[in-house]
């Protein structure tokens, strides 16, 4: 059985209904196709069983993360970076070795709670960049 963030698709439902005026009920069914797409694109890790466990939970909040800003630069209407941030998540959902998740895990947010002004604080501490170039060099090696 998958699990869900249950509290993020619920924010997001909320999000939706202040920014586009859709009724809870389109916001939450939107939320939730989000939810599932982002659950369908992700590759099958390689690794030890015990690997893919922890990697699993890596990628989950980088790209969790990585969800986050993009919305943050939605809403500050700068649609290049959150295009960028985007093409970030997709390349993440494509890395099959657990052990790239396992030794880039200093690079994921550990938050239960990524909303707008959590963002300042968690981009105070953690560089996007870092990331972004983490993300990049393993498409280059590839």
């Amino acid at each position: 059985m998958k699990k869900y963030n249950l509290s993020q698709i619920m924010k997001r439902a909320w999000e939706l209904v202040k920014k586009s005026a859709m009724t809870i009920s389109s916001g939450l069914k939107k939320a939730w196709e989000e939810a599932k797409t982002m659950e369908q694109k992700l590759v099958e890790l390689v690794g030890s069983p015990k690997q893919i466990a922890w990697a699993e939970d890596i990628r989950k909040n980088m790209i969790s993360y990585l969800s986050a800003l993009v919305r943050k630069y939605e809403a500050e209407d700068r649609p290049a970076r959150a295009e960028k941030r985007a093409k970030d998540m997709e390349i993440l959902s494509n890395i099959k070795e657990a052990s790239w998740f396992i030794e880039n895990r200093s690079y994921a947010v550990y938050s239960t709670n990524y909303d707008s002004s959590d963002l300042s604080e968690l981009m105070a501490n953690r560089n996007e960049m870092n990331l972004y170039e983490r993300i990049h060099k393993y498409v280059k090696e590839h």
